[in-house]
């Protein structure tokens, strides 16, 4: 690719695409005392200088899955290589996370990447998201998710009918899921087919992400009938 035959113009197009990408791997490690100017230079080495009579790393992305989460994964083995040269003969752990995002043999990195390293970026996009609903909504998602309440239940502490109740918790719902995929994306950079791959890895720890942020008292709502 241009990237690898060292094109000055492929090289500053890559740089703002997935410098973002770069400074959030740089960010995540507790213990490498880099700048993020010295490692994307470290990094840059990495990537697009041959190695001896070998092409630049580059030239080993072989185009199968996502370019974006290639580059993450190569930044991340990156640094745990550097704090396993600066602490040679010590018996310094890398940090756990850091070595979560290594992708293990016959894993699929970017599901590997997505799953360690991903999860807290989730839940902040989450409570993002859960701040950025109405009063009522929070509310409406309290009284089903926390308390259980059916719909003819919740109707009966808004006087309205069950339809309407049901409309407006799925109206909270979505809404929710669309502040989530709307702050994720944000943060991350990430398109619509990744978010989806995120969502699909933390499945699991959703219900309890969302089970910890309605555990709260009922919000005064303006309007509320009665």
């Amino acid at each position: 690719c241009a990237c690898a035959r060292g094109e000055d113009r492929a090289l500053a197009l890559f740089e703002a695409e997935y410098g973002r990408d770069i400074d959030l791997a740089i960010a995540r490690s507790g213990n490498v005392n880099l700048g993020k100017d010295e490692f994307r230079q470290l990094l840059r080495n990495k990537l697009f200088v041959p190695r001896g009579d070998k092409p630049p790393k580059i030239a080993d992305y072989a185009g199968r899955g996502d370019l974006r989460s290639w580059v993450r994964v190569t930044a991340l083995r990156m640094i745990v290589d550097i704090v396993r040269q600066k602490n040679a003969g010590k018996e310094i752990p890398v940090e756990s996370e850091m070595l979560g995002a290594m992708p293990a043999p016959n894993e699929d990195p970017e599901l590997d990447y997505i799953q360690r390293v991903y999860k807290s970026e989730f839940r902040d996009a989450l409570q993002t998201a859960f701040g950025n609903l109405t009063p009522r909504e929070r509310n409406l998602l309290r009284h089903q998710v926390i308390h259980g309440l059916n719909i003819d239940q919740v109707g009966a502490i808004y006087r309205v009918h069950r339809t309407t109740a049901f409309r407006w918790i799925e109206k909270a719902r979505k809404s929710l899921l669309r502040e989530t995929r709307s702050s994720l994306m944000s943060r991350l950079r990430v398109g619509s087919g990744e978010f989806m791959s995120i969502m699909r890895v933390v499945q699991g720890d959703l219900d309890v992400s969302v089970r910890r942020l309605l555990v709260s008292e009922i919000e005064d709502e303006p309007g509320k009938n009665g």
